[in-house]
């Protein structure tokens, strides 16, 4: 179970990590596409930013801080060439002598990490691939191999085995080497490696899909998979190399970064700290090699195209007929540096700290006294050129102005008179004269609008209006007022209109008036139908209306009908032709398939004929190695004469250590039993192609047909035998202290007791179920002894208890003792209860039906002494409805007392008979117990017994394979018992049991089921 969630973990944390890699590739070509970044134009046009973590130094540090601060040494390296190797470079191109100038660096500590096999990476492979290899062994080894040089030293306060220190640029920094074997290896099991690759998911399946398990294209050679073992280290060290190769490309530019204090606490600074950081980094060695050297250079021309016109004018006329170099040294002179201040290289001046500075300061004063008289002339044509246009446009805003007053446009006139005023026209007596006028010309063209907007406004109300009166004088005033001549008609119109109209009307009433007293029944007859005919004329609207409605609607139906048989016949000719396409391009494929394959076929058969008449032999069918050849690639027309390569990989024996498995389709893989390296084709296929390449290039291909006879053995040359591989040495035991055995303990369990009695007696606090078993001891003598032992890890077993089982006689139920100490079996009652090794007791009724356990306490009556005189207590009770040997076996139920998360439990220490565990289970007071049910089990004919389906590590039935769990959750299993040979019994417990709860409860099933076998 704790193997199988490794897996688990270890399969998310591997979809995590490949998930993670699918979007950084992902961005990066969305980007490229987007930026076409990747371009050969755009490269150098790329600008890089490497934000790498930073040098770690905790209390504990592992692999995952090893490979960290290496690959910040990886990066202190490439300071010290960028910084310090190349600037000494370039002095040493330029012949200026520096030999004061001292730098350190870390190659030696580098290639401690890199050195192939013998380096600390290569220990720690190596010891990977062991089939025993431990953490132990490889600590040995790095010790043994480079505990010499200074680098890597003893760790102080622990074994020589448990880790090591390495003096880093940083500082010395202690590694424990606990685990490091396994977190170098890859955790996911291959098997889970091939099931993710056919998952229904195509997600999962891509991601765990590498390009080496594609098949290869037609026509091309299948590229075999190395069986060589590749760690964590392996790959993180391959990655940096890779980016300190492009690094080391680029022009580089470095800030550091650092800490203010170790609290990691805001606004708090510790110079300490910092001068630390400062020291370790090799800042301070740059800045005392700038200082010492002479960090600014400039190439001669530039140097003078900068600095020649700063003594003066004439400076350049000089110097004109002189070498670079001379002019160089003549133009330094006239500016008076002195002459320890530089140095003249080939093609380079190179200047002390701060003399560059200086000169381009000088330069700087003399360019700005030529900037300020250059500035002065071009202000003041600037300035004259302004008047001469703000005159001119104060003279167009006047005449625009007088312009706009002789007409009797408001808004112009306006408008003139702002633009006037805006070129300051006004700033004058005879502008602000103008203005003035301008402005009371718009006053009274204003009043003068005014009044004639409200004639207007009162003709158009009268025009609206029936009132003839109000028309005629709405008439007369907007006439004085030069009102508009066509509102002033339409006036004159409608008031004639209302006179004609209020004449007819009179004529009109009375006419009516006449009719009406004449004829009022012919009146109202013919005005009923003139109302019937205009229903007629409705009804006959809406009926066409209708009509055409319907026409309307169903031809746009037919419309809509005949565009979709229309889509429908072009989309059925698209498939159709699409289909087509596929289908030839399909029969295409497989017909290039098929005579690529009958090709291959006749050239099998011509060269098996050829090597028949020739009479040679191999140790494999002929057949069998010219189709192997074919597999590792070889080309039968010109390889012939290897063709023993694939006879040799035929007759090779398999590996060590590569087991055969199947995947879910029924494909063939191997896994390396060590590393669970997966692999889809045979482990020595790679060896042998990679032979095959080799002999194939020393020309070995063709067959010396003078040298065969009838009956010879192709067989390799002299110097292309068989590589084998070498089998790895085996590791030695491991080992381990007191403290280390608790810290394992603690870590099973769940608790934090350091005393072994507390941690074996008291109840865990797990989650996860600890592995344990039972071993039973026969005695012809009728006292069973059993031994309880718990698996502390995959190859290491621990010793716990014993219990013995002492007659009582007939009919009087059952007693064990639990101690501590396998030898207290051989002791009498009367011992082992008085000895510190004695820890509890089970007690069951006549009937062997109840069964309780005791710690080693007294009872409340005094008959029952235990080890200490303190009253017992009763930690675990069970009740059988029926024994589980007979034929109808019933339910047990489990009571103890509840545990917390802590592991602090409910204490029952009965004063009285009537206050135990087994008298509350009858009363049904369950206050602060926990209830446990077992799955029931069921008939087994072919057995004659009654077994459980189980699920726990059970390898044979019997009626001892026992699965607990609360009777509130029937899903959370906390105890598991299952046979796996004649005396041997399986136990795995979790919370709320503690390991002696476990061993009395297999106790009292053996016990009441013993006489099943």
């Amino acid at each position: 179970l704790v193997a199988a969630g490794d897996n688990r973990d270890a399969l998310a944390k591997a979809i995590y990590s490949k998930l993670f890699d699918r979007l950084i590739v992902q961005i990066n070509r969305a980007l490229a596409e987007a930026r076409n970044i990747y371009s050969p134009r755009a490269t150098a046009h790329v600008i890089g930013i490497v934000d790498i973590f930073g040098f770690e130094i905790f209390e504990k540090n592992s692999l995952e801080q090893l490979c960290i601060n290496f690959a910040n040494e990886k990066l202190q390296a490439l300071f010290t060439k960028t910084v310090f190797a190349e600037t000494m470079k370039a002095y040493k191109e330029e012949g200026i002598d520096v030999a004061d100038i001292t730098y350190s660096d870390n190659a030696n500590l580098i290639k401690t990490f890199e050195t192939p096999k013998t380096g600390l990476f290569g220990l720690l492979t190596e010891e990977c691939i062991l089939p025993k290899g431990t953490d132990e062994g490889f600590t040995e080894k790095v010790m043994a191999q480079h505990g010499k040089g200074g680098i890597i030293v003893r760790m102080k306060g622990v074994g020589p085995k448990d880790g090591f220190g390495i003096n880093h640029f940083a500082g010395l920094v202690n590694y424990g080497t606990r685990a490091w074997l396994d977190k170098n290896k890859d955790p996911l099991n291959g098997d889970l490696v091939v099931l993710m690759q056919f998952s229904d998911n195509e997600l999962l399946k891509e991601l765990f899909t590498e390009p080496a398990d594609v098949a290869p294209a037609a026509g091309d050679r299948k590229k075999f998979k190395s069986t060589k073992f590749k760690g964590v280290t392996d790959t993180f060290s391959a990655q940096l190399t890779d980016l300190v190769g492009t690094l080391d490309k680029c022009d580089l530019h470095f800030v550091r970064c650092f800490k203010s204090n170790d609290q990691k606490k805001p606004d708090l600074v510790e110079d300490a700290v910092i001068t630390r950081q400062l020291n370790t980094s090799g800042v301070l060695d740059a800045l005392r090699v700038a200082r010492t050297g002479f960090p600014d250079r400039m190439p001669f021309d530039e140097f003078c195209g900068n600095f020649l016109v700063v003594p003066g004018l004439g400076t350049k006329a000089e110097l004109a007929g002189k070498a670079p170099k001379d002019r160089v040294l003549a133009l330094l002179q006239k500016l008076g540096v002195p002459g320890q201040k530089f140095r003249c290289g080939k093609a380079r001046v190179f200047f002390a700290s701060g003399m560059l500075e200086g000169l381009r300061t000088r330069r700087l004063e003399m360019q700005a006294k030529v900037a300020v008289a250059i500035q002065a002339a071009g202000r003041g044509h600037i300035a004259r050129k302004a008047a001469r246009q703000l005159r001119r446009v104060r003279e167009e805003a006047l005449q625009a102005m007088l312009s706009a007053a002789a007409q009797e446009d408001v808004e112009a006139l306006r408008a003139a008179i702002a633009d006037a005023r805006a070129a300051g026209v006004h700033r004058y007596a005879a502008g602000e004269a103008s203005v003035a006028g301008a402005e009371e010309r718009v006053a009274a063209l204003v009043a003068e609008l005014r009044a004639r907007r409200e004639a207007e406004g009162a003709l158009e109300k009268a025009i609206g209006a029936a009132d003839i009166a109000e028309l005629e004088v709405a008439l007369q005033r907007a006439a004085g007022c030069k009102s508009d001549r066509a509102l002033l008609e339409r006036g004159e119109r409608r008031l004639a209109t209302l006179k004609e109209e209020e004449k007819r009307r009179k004529e009109e009433e009375a006419r009516l008036a006449e009719i009406k007293r004449k004829n009022v029944a012919a009146a109202a007859e013919a005005e009923k139908k003139v109302a019937e005919e205009r229903r007629k004329r409705e009804a006959e609207m809406a009926s066409r209306d209708a009509a055409l409605v319907k026409q309307q609607t169903e031809a746009k139906l037919r419309q809509k009908e005949e565009l979709i048989k229309q889509q429908s016949r072009i989309q059925e000719e698209a498939e159709t032709a699409d289909a087509e396409s596929i289908r030839r391009s399909v029969a295409e494929e497989e017909e290039a398939t098929q005579r690529a394959i009958e090709e291959e076929e006749v050239l099998r058969k011509q060269v098996l004929q050829e090597l028949e008449a020739d009479g040679v032999r191999f140790r494999s069918g002929t057949e069998d190695v010219l189709e192997y050849a074919v597999y590792l690639g070889m080309d039968l027309r010109e390889d012939v004469g290897l063709l023993w390569i694939a006879d040799q990989a035929l007759q090779a024996d398999d590996p060590e250590g590569w087991d055969q498995c199947e995947s879910p389709n029924g494909d063939l893989y191997y896994m390396h039993e060590v590393t669970k390296q997966v692999l889809w084709q045979h482990p020595l296929d790679y060896q042998y192609q990679q032979l095959y390449l080799e002999e194939k290039k020393k020309g070995q291909g063709k067959l010396d047909r003078r040298g065969s006879s009838n009956g010879a053995v192709v067989a390799p040359p002299k110097h292309g035998g068989s590589r084998g591989i070498d089998a790895p040495p085996a590791g030695g035991p491991v080992g381990s202290s007191d403290d280390a055995l608790r810290r394992v303990l603690q870590q099973l369990l769940g608790t934090s007791h350091t005393e072994l009695k507390r941690l074996l007696t008291e109840p865990a606090t797990c989650r996860v179920p600890v592995r344990c078993f039972v071993i039973r001891h026969k005695s012809r003598m009728g006292g069973a002894r059993f031994d309880f032992f718990m698996s502390i890890s995959r190859t290491d077993d621990m010793y716990c208890f014993t219990a013995k089982k002492w007659p009582l006689g007939i009919n009087k139920g059952c007693y064990y003792s639990i101690s501590l100490d396998q030898e207290e079996a051989k002791r009498s009652k009367a011992s082992t209860l008085e000895s510190g090794a004695f820890v509890g007791k089970v007690r069951s009724d006549k009937k062997s039906l109840d069964y309780t356990l005791y710690d080693d306490g007294t009872s409340p009556d005094g008959k029952d002494k235990g080890g200490t005189s303190v009253l017992r207590h009763e930690l675990l009770h069970i009740n059988f409805s029926n024994s589980l040997r007979n034929r109808d076996p019933g339910a047990m139920t489990v009571v103890l007392p509840e545990v917390d998360s802590d592991g602090s439990f409910e204490s029952v220490q009965p004063r009285h008979h009537t206050e135990g565990l087994e008298a509350l289970l009858k009363r049904g007071e369950k206050g602060g117990l926990l209830e446990l049910k077992n799955r029931q089990p069921k008939w087994n004919a072919s057995s004659n017994m009654y077994v459980l389906d189980f699920h726990g590590r059970a390898s044979l039935p019997s009626c001892r394979n026992v699965q607990l769990a609360p009777k509130a959750k029937e899903s959370d299993v906390c105890f598991l018992m299952g046979k796996v040979e004649e005396n041997r019994f399986n136990i795995d417990f979790k919370a709320p049991f503690s390991a002696m709860q476990a061993f009395a409860t297999a106790i009292i099933i053996f016990d009441n089921s013993s006489g099943a076998f």
